[in-house]
């Protein structure tokens, strides 16, 4: 086979590998979506959504894993984004290439890849023994900002660096600080980005098992302040599919249900932002 003929082959057979590829994982979301729905939309009912459940779920709905899961998701995403948004201010914007810049985003990185049960038994050591915390809402809420801090730091520095510098030069030649700048230029023209960060980040809160169970575990009843322990999604997927009876498992068809939709609606509006703000956008 000639040399020609042997790239040839080789763009074919990848070709082929990444259609293979896509058909395959497309199949796979496919299976999973219909699946979750079709079980899901014939136990949906509107007592399933605006009742908790009763006599050890036999009855009633799953509003207290709705809310807990709101409560927890919200709570963690807004503490993780008042640290996000310096950190990667000042990673980006003063620390540059310095070692301690440099250090912090290793530090980053490395933490957006330790799985979350290790989030969990930190959050238990630290929120709910030492700092006596308790099983409780605050605790899940501050284990979970802790999981969403790195990844949301990384992206909102990845937005910020995304930024022309020319925008910034033009700032302080009109006099504006670096502060100014920071505020009134590069944080506009990062926008996008930011949102992006912060809806990806809540997804993956709303959606994470294992730090809920160690430090918020699972109640039957809505939670009525944060020392309460919070029942949420995830884990009511987890404990009532387990369950002997059908109307248990009923419930945990719904709560997958709702994950999958609250996960595809911050994908389409991630889209629909997108195009809205990207128009506003200088490249």
């Amino acid at each position: 086979m000639s040399e020609l003929n042997w790239r040839k082959f080789e763009e074919e057979l990848f070709k082929a590998l990444m259609a293979t590829t896509m058909v395959f994982i497309i199949g796979v979301l496919l299976v999973i979506i219909v699946t979750v729905v079709a079980k899901g939309i014939s136990s949906l009912s509107l007592s399933m959504l605006i009742e908790p459940p009763r006599n050890a779920a036999r009855e009633g709905g799953i509003l207290n894993a709705i809310l807990g899961s709101l409560y927890l998701a919200s709570g963690a995403t807004l503490i993780a984004f008042t640290l996000a948004l310096p950190t990667a201010i000042y990673v980006n914007e003063y620390g540059g290439r310095s070692k301690f810049a440099n250090y912090l985003r290793l530090s980053l990185d490395l933490l957006s890849g330790v799985p979350s049960v290790v989030f969990g038994f930190f959050g238990f050591i630290l929120f709910v023994l030492w700092l006596s915390m308790g099983i409780s809402l605050l605790a899940g809420m501050l284990t979970l900002a802790v999981l969403e801090l790195p990844l949301m730091a990384r992206s909102i520095e990845l937005a910020l660096s995304m930024v022309p510098s020319e925008l910034r030069e033009a700032s302080y030649a009109l006099g504006a600080t670096k502060f100014e700048t920071i505020l009134n230029v590069v944080l506009h023209q990062a926008l996008p980005g930011i949102i992006t960060a912060v809806l990806i980040s809540f997804a993956r809160g709303i959606s994470e098992a294992a730090p809920v169970l160690f430090t918020a575990q699972f109640s039957d009843f809505i939670p009525y302040s944060l020392f309460a322990p919070s029942a949420s999604l995830p884990l009511a997927v987890y404990f009532y599919i387990s369950y002997p009876y059908e109307s248990a498992r009923a419930k945990a068809y719904v709560a997958s249900l709702i994950l999958i939709v609250i996960v595809l609606t911050i994908n389409v509006t991630l889209r629909a932002l997108s195009k809205r703000f990207m128009k506003y956008i200088v490249r």
